[in-house]
């Protein structure tokens, strides 16, 4: 069984106001993960693209080094589905 931990590091920005045309209804945001596999010692950087449509849908797409797809997530308040490219495995189901 492989354990692995996942960090999150983003950088923070003033806070978003809503616009003259109402709130806020789409969203996009750009962050980096690092993932270490502590039986390996080795560790990882990804980057994540964020993008979202308010009480709707998000999709997370990441990718390593060198624009290397590693996954895409897609979830609602009803469902989840993402693949794992270089496993090439997909899971579907209920959130």
């Amino acid at each position: 069984m492989m354990m692995c931990s996942v960090l999150f590091v983003a950088c923070g920005t003033k806070p978003v106001r809503e616009g003259v045309m109402g709130p806020l209804e789409n969203a996009q945001w750009e962050t980096k993960a690092q993932i270490r596999n502590l039986k390996e010692n080795k560790t990882q950087t990804v980057d994540i693209d964020i993008m979202a449509i308010k009480d709707t849908r998000a999709r997370f797409e990441i990718t390593a080094i060198l624009g290397y797809q590693v996954a895409s997530l897609v979830m609602s308040p009803q469902e989840i589905s993402y693949a794992i490219y270089p496993e090439k495995k997909f899971f579907y189901g209920r959130s």
